[in-house]
C-alpha cells in the first residue's frame, strides 16, 4: 500500500483528500498502476475535473471485454470515497 501512496503522489499533481487516495489505491490495485498511468481518469483529476473522473471511473467495468457488476461495484465504491 505504501507504494501506491508514493505512485499516487508522483503522478498526482493535485492536492488529494485521504478518501480520494483510497479511492486511487483501490483502482489501481484493481486495474494496474500502468492503466492509471495512461489513463484519461488521472489526466482528469490533474485537472481538477473531479466530473469528468467520476465519468471515467465508470469506465473501467470490463471483464475479458464484457461488462462486470462485481466491477460496475467496486467502481461505485470508488467513487464514493472519491467524491466523501
Amino acid at each position: 500500500m505504501q507504494e501506491t501512496k508514493k505512485l499516487i503522489k508522483d503522478l498526482v499533481k493535485v492536492e488529494l483528500t485521504k478518501s480520494q487516495i483510497s479511492a486511487l489505491e483501490s483502482f489501481i490495485n484493481d486495474r494496474g498502476i500502468s492503466i492509471f498511468r495512461n489513463s484519461s481518469l488521472l489526466k482528469a483529476i490533474n485537472r481538477k475535473d473531479f466530473d469528468s473522473a467520476i465519468i471515467e471511473f465508470r469506465k473501467w467495468i470490463l471483464d475479458a471485454g464484457r461488462p462486470s457488476s462485481v466491477l460496475a461495484d467496486l467502481r461505485e465504491q470508488e467513487i464514493t470515497l472519491f467524491t466523501k
